[in-house]
């Protein structure tokens, strides 16, 4: 994982399932989004505060993605009238160089594997991500539907340093992130920098 997910983003592990669903729908690896992708997906956890459950689909239906031969990390692009977060850097300049390998203790599978002994999400890059113009909207489910409707009502650009700083400043993502932190330095996980 780049070490910029963890310095400046507050990405935790283990993933959250919206995090893994998300990783899933779009069939990439944690190094094959770019960083302000990853800065939408933290930023969607707002969905918590306000006691909703996000999905892929609510999440997915404000971006489009963008796949260029050039580019070696898949983009979700806010589409034109529906941008709810600003960048949290403009340009994310060398984050490819700082990075930390995630080694799976045999205690953690649970974790990054199901009980069929398949991934989570994907482990490596794929040769296939999702490609999408648009993502449908969710019509179906009540939670789906809250939850367009309360960022729907949201001013457009938020920005997202702020918010992505409540993971720093808020009593209770000081709380939650003290947990998996603990949790994920003591028995899950070990890095090789």
């Amino acid at each position: 994982m780049y070490l910029c997910l963890f310095s400046d983003l507050h990405v935790s592990l283990p993933f959250d399932e919206f995090t893994l669903a998300v990783l899933r729908a779009l069939n990439v690896a944690l190094t094959q989004m770019h960083p302000n992708t990853w800065t939408s997906i933290q930023v969607f956890h707002l969905c918590d505060v306000m006691h909703l459950h996000p999905s892929p689909s609510s999440f997915l239906s404000y971006y489009t993605s963008h796949l260029a031969s050039h580019v070696s990390c898949h983009s979700l692009i806010s589409r034109s009238r529906s941008v709810l977060f600003d960048s949290f850097v403009v340009s994310y300049k060398r984050f490819k160089e700082r990075f930390a390998k995630v080694i799976i203790l045999p205690e953690a599978t649970t974790y990054f594997f199901d009980e069929n002994g398949w991934s989570r999400f994907p482990l490596y890059w794929t040769s296939q991500p999702h490609d999408f113009k648009e993502w449908p909207r969710p019509m179906g489910s009540v939670d789906e539907l809250e939850i367009l409707s309360y960022f729907d009502a949201l001013p457009r650009k938020l920005p997202t340093r702020k918010l992505i700083g409540a993971y720093n400043e808020s009593a209770r993502w000081a709380a939650v992130k003290g947990m998996r932190l603990y949790f994920f330095y003591r028995s899950i996980l070990c890095f090789v920098f």
